[in-house]
């Protein structure tokens, strides 16, 4: 299975790395269900905020209509504007919602980060396993390329590029480096 077909396959719990599963770090299972609960917290926080806003414009309109009811002379009833002035100092904008809005704002930001570390920590552990079973499943033919230049001279045969193709300046390419497997000039 290759390291693409892990990552997606697997899901993101079987990926987390060995030094991350400790008591102490949160899963990533328990970080999406946080997340998940937190879009819904973010999205009611917002909601809660539209509607006061709505209220507020709401009060400030019948603050200004009462207002200019009394500076013309037609308001009858003056406790009307005494109540929408107190509705409106209430409803005075406050920092509450906004603050809880942007604390679950940050803590998504952070577990978001969080997982996509993880991730990242686990795609590059499963990256470096392949390259040294990679190594590792390469490491034989060396010492097989030997054993055939050995037995070369005693069946009659000269090893040459053009007869030995892979055994002669043969280059494999593990991880980032390339390992020269040919048996000329060590």
């Amino acid at each position: 299975m290759n390291v693409i077909d892990r990552i997606t396959k697997l899901g993101l719990a079987a990926l987390q790395p060995n030094s991350a599963r400790g008591p102490a770090s949160v899963t990533l299972s328990e970080a999406e269900r946080r997340i998940e609960h937190l879009q819904d917290d973010i999205q009611r926080l917002q909601a809660e905020q539209q509607a006061e806003q709505v209220r507020r414009q709401s009060a400030d309109v019948l603050v200004a209509k009462l207002t200019d009811q009394a500076a013309t002379g037609k308001l009858k009833d003056p406790t009307r504007l005494t109540e929408a002035l107190r509705q409106q100092r209430e409803m005075a904008p406050g920092d509450d919602l906004a603050t809880k809005l942007q604390a679950a704002q940050a803590e998504k930001l952070a577990l978001e980060t969080h997982i996509h570390e993880q991730q990242r920590q686990a795609a590059k552990e499963a990256y470096l396993a392949a390259v040294a079973r990679y190594a590792q499943a390469c490491a034989p033919l060396r010492k097989m390329g030997q054993t055939v230049q050995e037995l070369a001279p005693a069946a009659g045969v000269m090893l040459t590029s053009s007869n030995s193709q892979g055994l002669i300046g043969a280059q494999i390419q593990i991880g980032g480096a390339l390992i020269d497997v040919a048996l000329g000039k060590d």
